[in-house]
């Protein structure tokens, strides 16, 4: 029996993502389709939120609806992405002269490219939740939306309660090993 060993290839941050070369042409076309349908997806929900509080008179029956409120944070998260991948763009190239004598830190750099990625798992968490939706439409999954529709409230106190429970043990173990192990000096 063999046993493939877990490897890592490390790369470096491509910085002509926005070009249209033969290499990048498909990742580009890629994100920018997915641009529009975000662009298409805030005014269609602009136009929701207006035409609910035309009507109602009240932000609070737009807000009312949860499947409003899932779009709002899909959105939200999507926008954030969006924005700090924007942002990095104007920080990729380095400064003109190459051969510094000191030592130049990009690590700022890499923890904003991690999180942009780590908004996109977010976010697809956030449509994980949405494909709840479309499970009203079916008849025998209608009964497991309406199951969790009645459970939601009670899941939820145990969640809470689940991760106060979490917590309290992390924080349990870094007073306890903090001090002597560095896999426990921080929560």
């Amino acid at each position: 029996m063999h046993v493939q060993a877990p490897s890592a290839i490390f790369g470096s941050v491509a910085t002509d993502v926005y070009t249209f070369s033969e290499e990048t042409m498909f990742a580009t076309v890629s994100e920018f389709i997915v641009y529009g349908f975000v662009a298409y997806n805030t005014l269609r929900q602009v136009r929701t939120f207006h035409v609910t509080f035309r009507k109602e008179g009240s932000v609070l029956a737009y807000f009312g609806e949860i499947w409003n409120v899932v779009e709002l944070v899909v959105l939200t998260i999507l926008y954030l992405s969006i924005s700090i991948r924007m942002a990095m763009i104007g920080q990729f190239y380095p400064p003109t002269v190459i051969f510094l004598p000191t030592f130049t830190d990009y690590s700022n750099l890499a923890r904003q490219y991690a999180l942009s990625f780590n908004l996109d798992g977010l976010c697809v968490v956030a449509l994980f939740f949405q494909l709840f939706k479309y499970l009203q439409l079916y008849p025998a999954t209608n009964m497991l939306w309406a199951v969790l529709l009645k459970a939601g409230k009670d899941m939820m106190y145990f969640l809470l309660m689940f991760l106060i429970l979490i917590l309290g043990f992390g924080l349990m173990g870094e007073q306890m090993l903090g001090t002597y192990l560095e896999g426990y000096s921080n929560i």
